[in-house]
């Protein structure tokens, strides 16, 4: 093939890529017999594979190629022609070039970090092109982006590369790379570079200082603590000078080495009080807040004992500074830890943290989740904190939005959920009610999803709890969770009687509850659920649940026989959102039934022919059988007060919900009299 042909196959890279895929495979079979024959020492070369090297330029003749080929220099120059006979100049093409690199370092004829710098090695010699030079061609959107940039960086800690191609691609390969997670394996090897070449990363820092920009601040950082590690005392004293420079970027890369720096080096010993001495200094330089924050943050995760500033940061009202406490603060626990200034900092960053800063909020999500598995009670106190703090923004963004992941391992836990919303019915408290509600409604959706028990109020809250209370409790269920699922409003109603004696008072208002305002909304629903309570309830919840069904029976004996009035029928949208929602549970439950069955069951299970009325099928044996056919309904009540009275309806609720403890007890206490 000559090198008008090969230009026509770079022209379509696809069958570029195939054709040197096929002749790899030729290579690799050369190479596989010439290692099985060096060890018996054969003297000859089969003659299919000296076709095949002859085919592609390679002169294989006797022992001594089997020899030389075996060795790490014949490799090489193995590699070295194949870069020569097929390789055209890849000229701009980023692409081409890295998957050049990538089809020789799969040869596995060297080590694969050999592999790759041999590789770079022989394209930069015969194209001059070196992968440096590549890089800035290089942008987030690439195709080849990441297949480029783990070879850089798995090369940078042993590359002699030049002082200006470093201050070139650093901060643009930093741009790239971003907040990804891999993000962290290319400032290490930044670190190892800046650590092998020490007097280099140096003369970089100068050079990337003079950028001013964000990136080349970071990208100093890595280079200076990476440095400390060949030269502590030296990067010590330069990053300290730096610290006090007029421009902030300047500043800020040497604050965050300082922080990064390895204390428990004996040369460095005592050093650190020093550093924490300059920080307090800096606190007040509005432009180094992040810097600062984050230099407290790196010293504490470095077991260095600064409980008293980070409750300061926690506290202040850069979001930045919020932020880099928030990753301190991500997966502590303070069970494990025993250090109370993280309970304050939760508490502090509850009432300064934003909603709007989404990564902030991400990082304390996480922190509250591990946190509800070791000590509940500071999550607790965080949400409520929070509901109160926001209680503005709790409508639009409801706080098991904000913080989805503790809401999932607090209803995972099922009893921490259901005492933080009972405690918070159990207030006086608008914003923990609607908080509540909140929990409940989503609480009842996934358990329903699941198929597992709805929701109820927490028994060890209303152990504690006098029967004005529970009544009030039961109040704030009604009016702020009416329009759930049915059963789990039925249940959380029935369960303000959890753990009480009998008490005339209680039991008449739940009755009531049920008889006059959910029976009467629901009438069908609620009759079957008061029937369906078993022998097992207790006494209480018998005696209720037959006071509740005379009341509804007694409702519709009057009812029964009155002329009918269209009037009081529900518009036409109320009918076809009734529609919807049949159309919605009935594919619910299809749905769920076709997960209960084996997918080839599901298939091929049985089957049917319909005959008239009944149908036949084939059973298990494989004889015909008749069925009947029988009938499947799946319904649901909406409240009947919200289409034949929806101003009565919308006046009860609000009631409810605004009732005080005072008020209820003063309301009881009157009808007593």
């Amino acid at each position: 093939m000559d090198r008008s042909e090969l230009d026509l196959l770079l022209a379509d890279v696809s069958q570029w890529r195939a054709f040197r895929s096929s002749h790899l495979n030729d290579y690799r079979l050369i190479l596989e017999i010439a290692e099985r024959n060096l060890d018996a020492a054969t003297t000859e070369i089969p003659t299919d594979v000296v076709q095949v090297a002859g085919s592609h330029g390679i002169e294989l003749a006797g022992s001594a190629s089997v020899e030389a080929l075996s060795e790490r220099s014949a490799a090489q120059a193995w590699l070295l022609s194949y870069v020569e006979g097929n390789l055209a100049p890849v000229s701009d093409e980023p692409e081409l070039f890295c998957d050049a690199i990538w089809r020789l370092a799969e040869t596995d004829v060297l080590p694969r970090l050999e592999a790759y710098r041999f590789s770079l090695a022989a394209l930069d010699a015969i194209y001059g092109k070196s992968l440096l030079t590549i890089l800035p061609l290089l942008h987030p959107g690439h195709s080849c982006v990441w297949e480029v940039l783990p070879v850089f960086w798995d090369l940078l800690p042993g590359l002699d590369a030049d002082t200006g191609l470093l201050i070139q691609n650093l901060p643009h390969i930093h741009d790239i790379v971003g907040e990804d997670l891999i993000a962290g394996v290319f400032h290490g090897s930044v670190r190892e570079f800046g650590e092998s070449h020490p007097e280099t990363a140096e003369l970089v820092c100068v050079g990337l200082l003079d950028e001013g920009t964000q990136s080349a601040a970071e990208m100093t950082s890595c280079l200076m603590v990476g440095a400390a590690k060949a030269r502590p005392r030296h990067m010590y004293d330069v990053a300290l000078e730096l610290s006090e420079s007029n421009r902030a970027t300047s500043a800020s890369a040497a604050i965050v080495a300082l922080s990064d720096m390895d204390y428990s080096d004996p040369k460095l010993d005592g050093h650190v009080g020093q550093f924490i001495e300059k920080l307090g200094v800096l606190e007040s330089n509005e432009h180094l807040v992040g810097a600062v924050a984050l230099a407290y943050c790196n010293l504490a995760r470095q077991g260095h004992e600064l409980g008293d500033k980070l409750v300061q940061l926690s506290q202040h009202t850069d979001p930045v500074a919020r932020h880099h406490l928030s990753s301190l603060l991500l997966g502590r626990s303070q069970k494990e830890d025993d250090e109370c200034w993280i309970t304050i900092c939760l508490m502090n960053l509850a009432r300064t943290t934003d909603l709007s800063h989404a990564r902030t909020l991400k990082n304390l999500d996480g922190t509250l989740s591990g946190l509800v598995k070791s000590d509940t009670s500071v999550a607790n106190r965080f949400l409520t904190r929070w509901a109160l703090e926001h209680s503005e923004e709790l409508e639009q963004h409801p706080i098991h939005e904000a913080f989805r992941s503790t809401f999932l391992q607090l209803l995972g836990l099922r009893e921490p959920l259901e005492f933080l919303v009972t405690a918070w019915l159990n207030t006086d408290l608008l914003p923990l009610h609607r908080a509540a509600a909140q929990m409940l409604r989503e609480a009842s959706l996934v358990l329903s999803v699941r198929g597992d028990l709805p929701p109820v109020l927490s028994a060890q809250v209303l152990a504690r709890t006098s029967s004005i209370n529970r009544v009030f409790i039961l109040r704030k269920v009604l009016g702020w969770t009416y329009g759930i699922d049915n059963t789990s409003l039925f249940g959380l109603a029935l369960s303000v009687l959890q753990g009480a004696d009998s008490d005339p008072l209680l039991e008449g208002q739940v009755a009531a509850a049920f008889g006059n305002a959910l029976g009467y909304d629901y009438p069908h629903s609620c009759e079957e659920y008061l029937r369906g309570l078993g022998e097992s309830e207790g006494s209480i919840t018998r005696r209720v649940a037959t006071a509740a069904l005379s009341k509804i029976e007694k409702y519709r004996k009057e009812r029964e026989g009155r002329p009918y009035l269209k009037e009081l029928a529900p518009p036409s949208d109320r009918l076809a959102q009734y529609d919807r929602e049949i159309a919605k549970a009935v594919a619910r439950s299809y749905k769920q039934a076709r997960e209960k069955k084996p997918g080839l069951l599901q298939l091929a299970s049985r089957q049917m022919l319909k005959f008239k009325c009944p149908y036949v099928f084939r059973g298990p044996d494989g004889k015909l059988r008749r069925g009947e056919l029988h009938e499947h309904s799946e319904s649901m009540e909406l409240p009947r007060s919200d289409s034949i009275a929806p101003t009565g309806h919308a006046l009860m609720l609000h009631k409810f919900r605004a009732e005080t403890k005072a008020e209820v007890r003063s309301g009881l206490e009157k009808q007593e009299e």
